[in-house]
């Protein structure tokens, strides 16, 4: 129908201007941790692609789980409530935590104890629940100038990605 299509080229776009924002970041004279270059194009995404769905996500940043199990990069909140966690990798480390070694595997197990997050090196996003992946790995092909981060089939399973995550409820 006309509203998911409109959604999906949102998406698309928004998905553009998250690699084009990230390679902008990465390819200074300066060089910032990897990971942390991801945080200011992700939080315009997330605006973005949330206000799209109808959901107006707001993004928290570093905010610490009790237990001491960690601080995952964002608690997501809809209408002020809760919807779940975000956890940034570097580009290149992946979403996949079939491959996470030392620190990444560590405190995947930690965050595994977290009913709703989504994690995402920027070209590779998963969400996860009680440590479990729920559905497929969704890999973006972002081309080398960054402008091109996906195809309109990515950023379909990206939206449907990001839908799920958002309409998750305790």
């Amino acid at each position: 129908n006309a509203d998911q299509r409109t959604t999906v080229i949102t998406t698309y776009k928004a998905l553009g201007d998250f690699a084009e924002a990230v390679t902008a970041k990465m390819t200074q004279t300066t060089a910032g941790s990897p990971e942390d270059q991801l945080r200011g194009p992700f939080e315009n995404f997330m605006t973005t692609a949330s206000h799209k769905l109808g959901a107006d996500a707001v993004c928290t940043g570093e905010t610490p789980l009790l237990n001491r199990l960690g601080r995952p990069d964002y608690a997501v909140h809809l209408k002020k409530l809760l919807a779940g966690y975000v956890e940034l990798k570097a580009p290149g480390v992946g979403a996949d935590a079939r491959r996470f070694t030392g620190h990444n595997l560590a405190q995947f197990r930690r965050f595994s104890a977290i009913p709703n997050i989504l994690y995402t090196d920027g070209t590779e996003w998963a969400l996860y629940r009680g440590g479990e992946l729920v559905g497929q790995i969704v890999r973006l092909s972002v081309d080398a100038k960054g402008r091109n981060a996906a195809s309109v089939e990515e950023a379909h399973a990206v939206e449907r990605l990001l839908r799920d995550f958002l309409s998750w409820e305790p």
